[in-house]
């Protein structure tokens, strides 16, 4: 699809900074002044210090992988309303800023390989965070051993899709829809 070209604010809370440097190199994606990186801790306190780079940067896109190392540290996942309340947060920074913000978390332990998945009561903590996000993008392994996505929400559906990862590119490839592959 066509998209606006802008810059990436890159999150990268737990990763080595060399390990997301090198990862981006080898997608022979430039390592210039539209990509900036940022690795290590962060926590629910940096989360002001997040809206005023978007509001001073204008980046194009955010991505925080993982969302769940920027929450309170006394926040119960599996409470409804402080759930929503936190990550309502970066909703309203998306909409209010016209920024994606892509937000990486985790499905819970049972979702992950279940029969009959359901990409939104999956998601790890209160169903709160899968009912809040603009477009859920689910990516999990099926019980098959084969990796799948799909995708809900306000901006239409994408039904369960397969992919391959080849390990010498690190690019993905499509292997077809449940439906299609079924036949």
């Amino acid at each position: 699809r066509t998209v606006n070209r802008g810059s990436v604010l890159y999150m990268a809370l737990e990763e080595h900074p060399d390990t997301v440097i090198d990862s981006f190199k080898m997608l022979g994606l430039p390592i210039d002044s539209s990509l900036l990186i940022h690795t290590g801790r962060a926590g629910a306190e940096e989360i002001p210090e997040l809206e005023q780079i978007i509001r001073e940067r204008e980046p194009a896109m955010v991505v925080i992988d993982t969302v769940g190392r920027l929450r309170p540290r006394n926040l119960d996942m599996s409470d409804y309303s402080s759930t929503g309340e936190w990550i309502e947060t970066f909703m309203y920074m998306a909409h209010e800023s016209k920024t994606c913000i892509l937000v990486l978390h985790h499905d819970n332990k049972e979702g992950r390989n279940s029969l009959g998945y359901d990409a939104v009561n999956s998601v790890l903590g209160s169903t709160v965070v899968g009912a809040t996000v603009d477009q859920l993008i689910s990516i999990r392994r099926n019980r098959n051993g084969q990796r799948a996505f799909q995708t809900i929400g306000r901006f239409g559906d994408i039904p369960e899709t397969g992919f391959e990862l080849d390990r010498e590119t690190q690019r993905l490839h499509l292997t077809g829809t449940r439906h299609e592959q079924a036949t």
